[in-house]
């Protein structure tokens, strides 16, 4: 993986992986900006973030740490993709 340069923010992944910084998308927002999405889209948006921390922090996702190829220092964080819808289909 290599560090993003095209300006767009987002982690160079793979299409199995989700920037934590872009967890917005899964839910069908562009933006995670409170001012852009509006009250009950950015409560939706919290809540789900708050779960995704929740079932890392119980062992249910794994947060896997994103490093520069040629520094080797760490420029984000990722989740499986797989892991989130799963976390978003037993939400109900």
């Amino acid at each position: 993986m290599a560090v993003d340069v095209s300006g767009s923010g987002r982690l160079p992944l793979p299409g199995d992986m989700v920037d934590a910084d872009w967890l917005c998308e899964l839910l069908g927002f562009r933006t995670a900006e409170a001012g852009v999405l509006g009250p009950e889209a950015h409560t939706k948006l919290a809540t789900f973030e708050r779960a995704v921390e929740d079932a890392r922090m119980v062992g249910r996702i794994k947060r896997f740490v994103v490093r520069d190829p040629t520094t080797h220092q760490p420029i984000g964080y990722c989740y499986r993709k797989q892991d989130l819808l799963g976390l978003l289909t037993n939400r109900g």
